[in-house]
């Protein structure tokens, strides 16, 4: 009979041994290591927790956790707030009550909406082991949960394809329900130029190379110039002018909420972070925040100038034309795009990756009425 993992709980990063921790995340994982952990902690309304399961024979499983009030300034990473997009049932009357009655909710993985996943080292290939691993972690996150007065956990974007994931959650009576598509592109090896002939791993259409070269010729003729930069003060500040400016367009987020998680960002990812530029006549019009790991860039933030922008396809010169030959000159293999305007990142040679919430309400009661709630919708 093989001896049982242990699991530890810790309160803070400092808690975290450096090299166990980040030996466990694989790819795609960003989110969960220790430089976005630091930020997420200090920006956290409620303090989060990690969880650290030893597996006998030397393997490790890493999960954060992010206790989530009703009104966090994360909406995606709140059951409430994506229920009432998702979800006709829960987005007014009886079924709004239900979902605000699953908060407080624990929000299991990095906190960013996209690719929740649990970290392993060195876990056996056998996915029957796999899942027991899996078991046991989602336990220990359940009944922290319960001790912590939690009404529910869930781990809100799981990818598609995490098989092995998606059966546990579901054998451990998690309620499913699909909702946003990330967006990753495959850098191609040669950059822009690649790109636009059509040699990457999703390449464009023919119709699409053509509205390519269209765009970036009416980019250049305009002026349009793109600049890199570390994330310093000055670049800061230009950040948050265009940033405000379409929070004020769209009005997810509270921006001084926004800024301080920027500021965390600068003191403690930094150098894991660059913010890329577009200019017209010297003046900043479009700025892109984003993070490396390894082989992977991580699309962060946008903002731009729309009076100063308005008629030229700024947006996607500098989230796609400018970062691919960007990214592929620093060595970036894969950029994740996360959420939101799908078909636009498709048409682009994005390959969507269908996103998931799981969900589990620590009451019966309320876990069953959410279940229906849930079961109506599909």
């Amino acid at each position: 009979m093989q001896p049982r993992p242990a699991c530890r709980e810790a309160s803070s990063v400092r808690d975290l041994d450096p090299f166990e921790w980040d030996a466990s995340l694989g790819a795609g994982n960003f989110y969960a290591s220790r430089p976005w952990l630091r930020v997420a902690e200090e920006t956290a309304d409620i303090p989060p927790f990690y969880l650290r399961l030893t597996i006998p024979g030397g393997a490790l499983a890493t999960l954060p956790c992010y206790p989530m009030a009703a009104d966090s300034p994360f909406p995606f990473c709140r059951l409430n707030f994506l229920a009432a997009q998702f979800i006709e049932s829960c987005a007014v009357g009886e079924g709004a009550d239900v979902v605000n009655a699953m908060m407080p909710s624990l929000f299991l993985g990095g906190r960013n909406p996209a690719h929740t996943r649990i970290g392993a080292s060195a876990v056996e290939s056998d996915s029957a082991w796999q899942a027991s691993v899996l078991h046991d972690l989602l336990a220990e996150a359940e009944n922290a949960a319960q001790r912590r007065a939690l009404r529910s956990v869930g781990m809100l974007y799981v990818d598609e394809g995490m098989t092995v994931l998606r059966q546990v959650l579901t054998e451990r009576g998690y309620v499913c329900f699909p909702h946003y598509r990330a967006a990753v592109l495959d850098v191609p090896d040669g950059g822009f130029d690649a790109y636009i002939q059509g040699t990457h791993q999703t390449p464009l259409t023919r119709n699409a190379r053509n509205s390519v070269r269209r765009e970036t010729k009416k980019l250049a003729d305009a002026g349009v110039r793109y600049e890199s930069r570390p994330l310093d003060p000055a670049a800061l500040a230009e950040v948050d002018r265009l940033e405000r400016q379409l929070n004020r367009k769209y009005g997810t987020f509270d921006d001084s909420a926004v800024q301080r998680l920027r500021n965390t960002i600068a003191r403690h990812a930094g150098e894991h972070a660059g913010v890329e530029f577009a200019r017209l006549d010297g003046d900043a019009v479009g700025s892109l925040l984003y993070f490396r790991r390894h082989e992977e860039m991580y699309v962060r933030t946008a903002g731009f100038d729309y009076a100063a922008t308005e008629g030229l396809p700024v947006y996607f010169g500098l989230l796609f034309y400018h970062l691919i030959e960007r990214a592929w000159r620093l060595g970036v293999r894969v950029i994740h795009y996360s959420t939101g305007t799908e078909e636009a990142k498709q048409r682009r040679g994005c390959r969507l990756v269908r996103q998931h919430a799981y969900v589990k309400g620590l009451s019966p009661d309320l876990h069953d009425t959410f279940a229906r709630l849930v079961t109506g919708h599909s």
